[in-house]
């Protein structure tokens, strides 16, 4: 009678031993949302959010049963049309750069018929208000900004010789119409230029 007694409490114990391995579901391929846990430790599928025991049900997945968006396929965005594009209709040219008027002579600054260039003004003869020959124009004296200083005239002597060079106020030479030419012009005598200071070109001082 012990010997059976025995038999049957290890029958028991086994089979309470084997009893959660039996109960453990397979919980391969299901959905972690569909696996709920036993207060015994044992795993096993909630059918009611799962039905097909794999993937939660479609009114659980949208929530509060709510049906999913319908979807369309016949309906799609329409693409932005592209902006309007005429050949005709081009970008103005930019203006040209206006010209600096600085840098341009009034043109009634050079077409007078008194005009004369410097090569013209120098070696001419100088004569008074009276038309009496009293020397020549030798040199032009300009600063170190391009202006001009002076007119440096030789008078007296005779044919060079003897001759001294006096500055004179470019002003002071003035170009006079004589009929079709034109001649240099100064308010002096020959006497009064001859007792100027005279001028020394090369080491550009006055010498008296």
């Amino acid at each position: 009678m012990i010997k059976n007694t025995l038999l049957a409490l290890t029958a028991a114990v086994s089979l309470v031993a084997l009893q959660p391995a039996f109960a453990q579901q397979s919980m391969d391929g299901v959905d972690p949302a569909c696996v709920m846990t036993g207060t015994d430790g044992v795993k096993s599928v909630d059918m009611t959010k799962c039905p097909d025991g794999k993937k939660p049900s479609l009114a659980q997945s949208t929530g509060d049963g709510a049906a999913p968006a319908a979807s369309n396929p016949e309906v799609t965005t329409a693409p932005a049309a592209p902006a309007a594009s005429n050949p005709e209709v081009t970008a103005a040219p930019a203006a040209p750069a206006a010209t600096d008027t600085t840098l341009v002579v009034p043109a009634d600054m050079l077409t007078s018929g008194s005009v004369m260039t410097v090569s013209d003004y120098i070696g001419k003869r100088v004569y008074d208000t009276s038309g009496n020959d009293i020397g020549e124009v030798n040199d032009i004296i300009l600063t170190s900004d391009g202006k001009l200083a002076a007119t440096i005239l030789g008078v007296g002597g005779f044919l060079g010789i003897g001759e001294k060079d006096v500055a004179v106020p470019v002003g002071a030479v003035k170009i006079i119409k004589d009929g079709d030419a034109a001649r240099l012009q100064i308010a002096a005598t020959k006497e009064q230029l001859q007792a100027a200071p005279g001028y020394d070109k090369k080491s550009r001082t006055y010498l008296n």
